[in-house]
């Protein structure tokens, strides 16, 4: 399988997303609230030193809300190769953000924190700008369909499973979308997704397991007769 995960961080990404209208005040009716948790022990073979104290443990939640507010928001572009025996073609998988939010936008605030044994829990809102809240309201709109998935990366994997995670339940929401619709394995399938609902993370047997829900477009399914 070839798999191939790349995030945005272009400069001028982040400089429209600092011009854009900024929340006029913290009213409850118009805020996302996500819950993000992470193990102070866990069981990883990334090299990172364990345990992991909670200041950082805490960075690295704001950073994955801010990765989840932006899929929320921006949404992500994909390419999809299915895995065909046959034909020796591998499985291809890319998923690219569309647009970044940065730890520290005036948007995000952590609202509460928990421990629960060794794993930090913290609740972090979100404030949909003017600009963020009509794009959101894109993604309901008539060229997008409802889809959902799990996916799992095993937590050997540290900080980059979890990541690992959440593309791989996009990727099998879209298989599961497609599945119905698509009766000939296509030679490439392109599009656009975004997160519908704040995902969630859970611990299933050793692995990090990502339950998404998602809006998609389809913006092209390639045939093998096209090449």
């Amino acid at each position: 399988m070839v798999s191939r995960y790349r995030t945005i961080r272009a400069g001028a990404a982040i400089l429209i997303l600092a011009l854009a209208a900024m929340p006029a005040s913290w009213s409850q009716e118009n805020v996302i609230r996500g819950e993000f948790w992470a193990e102070l022990e866990p069981v990883a073979a990334d090299g990172a030193p364990r345990p992991v104290d909670a200041a950082t443990a805490f960075s690295r939640l704001v950073e994955e809300a801010a990765f989840v507010y932006a899929g929320l928001t921006w949404g992500f572009s994909f390419v999809y190769t299915p895995p065909d025996a046959a034909r020796r073609v591998e499985e291809v998988w890319e998923f690219q953000p569309l647009g970044a939010i940065v730890a520290g936008d005036a948007r995000l605030r952590v609202s509460g924190k928990r421990m629960v044994g060794t794993a930090l829990y913290l609740y972090v809102d979100f404030l949909p700008s003017t600009l963020d809240a009509r794009r959101m309201d894109g993604w309901s709109g008539a060229d997008y369909r409802s889809a959902r998935g799990s996916g799992d990366a095993s937590v050997s994997g540290g900080v980059e499973a979890r990541r690992e995670a959440y593309g791989t339940a996009v990727k099998e929401a879209l298989r599961a979308y497609l599945r119905p619709i698509v009766k000939e394995k296509p030679r490439e399938v392109r599009g656009t997704v975004a997160f519908a609902a704040v995902p969630r993370i859970v611990l299933v047997r050793g692995a990090y397991s990502a339950i998404v829900r998602l809006r998609v477009r389809i913006d092209a399914v390639v045939p093998y007769a096209a090449y």
